[in-house]
């Protein structure tokens, strides 16, 4: 529990230098298990609200608190709070700063913000957000991820459709639709995110090495026929090194496409994945037969060799 809060408060203070906490945590913790990945995203993610928003000269208050089953983290900022008649659209586009002049700046709501801590594997975007155009967005959200964006707008022009595509949109879909026409969308962009980066034109298929089987569609991993259970993060690990598998990709580049681009780039946090990763994956993680370490590089993982019907 110690390393999750000192993890979150290095990265916090990596993206926000000046930013003032103070953090109290007790002797002993209680060890319960967790996804400490999540926990940490979620306290970045409550300590940078509160440095941003609070409006306060005063430091923020992180502690910990140790009950009999349980831990509770407390973030208390001194700022003003949000007015009752704010809170109904706490989670609009705009996002409440308590400054209402025309010439403060403009938010674009927790949506992107979740977007650069969680990397999901697939992005639904409305093109009309009240601050922001969505174009701008899928601009941004290019300049570090190939996440899948699919589009849903009421926009029907052709040049909308057009320019949304050349900003980096995979699909676009325009209103009104049915949900079985937006799961289709929703299905056919996860299979091309999902395509095996290999350099040849192969299409869909699970990645097939010695035993190990990786069903990017479904989300399913099996050794053997035994199904083998990981966290959301280390499947992000496994199904990227998978997809460009036979090359070695970088430290950094797993980081920026698991943890996103604001991530702290001691690769520590990764190490400890690796090594549960390969408990779970290798007969003797000491001597790896699926993920190989680059020393100094990354990490390369076995070719794909798919069976030939």
């Amino acid at each position: 529990m110690e390393e999750v809060v000192s993890e979150a408060f290095i990265r916090l203070k990596k993206r926000l230098p000046d930013a003032q906490i103070t953090v109290q945590v007790p002797d002993n913790f209680l060890m319960i298990p967790m996804d400490a990945i999540l926990i940490e995203q979620v306290l970045i993610n409550l300590l940078e609200n509160a440095v941003l928003h609070s409006g306060s000269q005063r430091p923020i208050a992180c502690s910990v608190e140790s009950q009999p089953d349980y831990v509770c983290f407390h973030v208390r900022d001194y700022g003003i709070g949000i007015a009752p008649d704010k809170r109904k659209t706490l989670f609009d586009g705009t996002p409440y700063t308590g400054n209402t002049s025309p010439d403060s700046s403009k938010g674009m709501g927790i949506g992107l913000s979740l977007v650069t801590s969680v990397c999901p594997d697939l992005i639904l975007l409305n093109l009309g957000l009240p601050d922001m155009d969505g174009i701008d967005i899928i601009r941004q959200i290019r300049t570090w991820a190939s996440i899948p964006i699919i589009v849903i707008s009421a926009r029907t022009q052709e040049q909308e459709k057009v320019l949304a595509t050349d900003s980096g949109a995979d699909d676009y879909i325009t209103k009104p639709f049915g949900p079985p026409e937006l799961m289709a969308r929703i299905r056919t962009a996860l299979r091309h995110g999902n395509r095996l980066n290999t350099g040849s034109l192969l299409a869909l298929r699970p990645y097939q090495a010695d035993g190990l089987v990786i069903d990017f569609e479904k989300h399913l991993i099996t050794l053997d026929g035994t199904d083998i259970h990981l966290t959301q993060v280390e499947y992000k690990i496994v199904s990227l090194l998978a997809q460009n598998s036979g090359r070695v990709i970088t430290y950094d580049s797993i980081i920026s496409n698991v943890w996103g681009p604001y991530a702290n780039d001691n690769n520590r946090i990764l190490r400890v994945n690796m090594a549960n990763i390969r408990r779970k994956l290798e007969k003797n993680p000491a001597e790896p037969h699926y993920i190989f370490t680059e020393i100094g590089i990354g990490y390369r993982m076995l070719e794909d060799t798919p069976e030939r019907s």
